[in-house]
């Protein structure tokens, strides 16, 4: 998306992109991005010389390089990050070539790369916030060599480090919860051993050999949005899965998460414990109250809930006209409760639970049944 101004994407999968970004943003600004699956491109999304854009509910899985990188002549700035995850890549969040000044980064999980969230030196006045899952990543869960205020410390990422610690130096804005020594290595449906019923390339147990030509491979067609081609590999996570399928013996790819997860499934409240079961018609889930919220550093800034999305599609039956559809989940608006870290959030049926105002009030909350396959 080069120069694109105001404009709404959402629920997109990306996967499979050879020496290239499964998203691009270049040049954009006030565009809004929600549920993205980028998994086994060369790298997952980059920003490059763009400004205050809403990017939320993303699962980034075996990116070659970064699974998101601002970059570019000038800063990438005033982006609000919202319920990332960022799984087996050389570098889960990277800041490179010029300073990147007041972006937002809530509720980010980073595990299994090798380096964590690479600042260099080119982070200013970032912010962590909500909270930050760290661990299994071979290098530094966070690693910085200047900037002015660059929301985290170098290799501890917190000034203790310790686990469930939200310190920070002096004048930086980041108050996230550190949670430390996590792994996603059987968090993943992953490598699927059955076929897609949907996809007509793959062979009775969901792998396949790559042809003479990619184009005789089905790309696109699966039985579900959390589903691509990848590259066969040992056991997750490893290198050796990162990056496109484009030779040799390859496989699909669930990016679902298990039920029996501990690490990313269900613990979006603190980052450690399950939360409550969402019920339909019961109380909402505390994690999802209308005072447990994130302020970001966009002008103005948009305070809003933290374990939430804005429901931005027209075509769902619980889309409401009333909102601002920046992907954010603030007073009045209609939202989906996120449990997990990244783009799934379970299935079923949605409905909805009652929700309890605070700073966030008047919200519509739907909520799916069933988490976790």
């Amino acid at each position: 998306m080069q120069a694109c101004v105001g404009c709404l994407i959402n629920r997109v999968t990306s996967s499979d992109n050879y020496n290239a970004d499964g998203i691009l943003i270049d040049q954009g600004s006030g565009n809004v991005f929600v549920q993205l699956v980028l998994v086994n491109n060369a790298r997952g999304l980059r920003s490059d010389r763009s400004s205050a854009n809403v990017v939320a509910q993303v699962s980034m899985v075996n990116s070659h390089d970064e699974g998101l990188m601002l970059s570019g002549g000038a800063a990438s700035s005033s982006n609000t990050f919202h319920q990332w995850l960022v799984a087996n890549s050389t570098s889960g969040v990277l800041l490179n070539v010029a300073a990147s000044t007041n972006d937002t980064f809530s509720q980010l999980a980073v595990v299994n790369n090798d380096n964590g969230i690479n600042l260099a030196g080119f982070s200013n006045t970032s912010k962590f916030t909500g909270n930050l899952v760290v661990g299994s990543n071979s290098n530094k869960n966070c690693a910085l060599t200047g900037g002015t205020n660059p929301g985290l410390v170098d290799t501890t990422c917190t000034t203790t480090g310790a686990d469930g610690s939200s310190s920070y130096p002096g004048g930086q804005a980041s108050d996230a919860a550190l949670r430390t020594g996590r792994s996603a290595a059987s968090s993943f449906v992953g490598k699927v051993s059955a076929g897609d019923a949907t996809n007509p390339f793959d062979d009775a147990t969901g792998g396949a050999a790559f042809p003479a030509s990619s184009s005789l491979v089905d790309w696109v067609r699966f039985d579900s949005p959390f589903r691509a081609w990848g590259v066969e590999g040992s056991t997750f996570p490893n290198a050796d899965h990162r990056g496109p399928w484009s030779a040799g013996a390859g496989r699909i790819w669930d990016v679902r998460l298990r039920a029996s997860d501990t690490t990313l499934l269900n613990r979006s409240g603190d980052g450690a414990t399950a939360n409550p079961a969402f019920v339909t018609g019961a109380a909402c889930p505390v994690p999802a109250g209308g005072g447990v919220t994130a302020t970001d550093l966009q002008t103005p800034a948009h305070t809003y809930l933290l374990n939430a999305v804005e429901i931005v599609d027209p075509a769902l039956p619980e889309y409401s006209a009333i909102g601002n559809h920046n992907g954010l989940c603030e007073t009045n608006e209609h939202c989906l409760y996120t449990p997990n870290f990244g783009a799934y959030q379970g299935l079923g049926t949605l409905g909805t639970c009652a929700f309890t105002d605070g700073t966030i009030s008047g919200v519509t909350l739907y909520g799916h049944p069933t988490n976790g396959l």
